[in-house]
């Protein structure tokens, strides 16, 4: 009995892999925020990432704090982070995690 669940869990994990990796594109289709890195802020013209209480990502500007305004940050390579200001055009790579 052992042998058939160790052989079926690897099986099993990469099933639930492959859907978490799916769930987790529907919710950035729906502008949902998946908690797969750091928030990101370009300095050059004070924009930043936030994520509403209901778990949406926005871009808001540091004078207006909270309110979205309507931009996003664009990928250009995401294995290395990097990501482009969407006012100034600026590359802004993903800070590390602090934890």
């Amino acid at each position: 009995m052992q042998k058939r669940i160790s052989k079926q869990l690897p099986s099993k994990i990469g099933t639930l892999a492959k859907r978490i990796r799916q769930i987790q594109e529907q919710q950035r289709q729906l502008g949902l925020f998946c908690e797969d890195r750091e928030l990101l802020s370009c300095p050059r013209c004070n924009l930043e990432e936030d994520v509403t209480f209901d778990g949406f990502l926005i871009v808001t500007n540091l004078t207006n704090p909270g309110v979205d305004t309507g931009l996003r940050f664009s990928v250009v390579d995401v294995e290395r982070g990097c990501y482009r200001c969407p006012v100034c055009g600026k590359d802004v790579v993903v800070p590390e995690s602090e934890t």
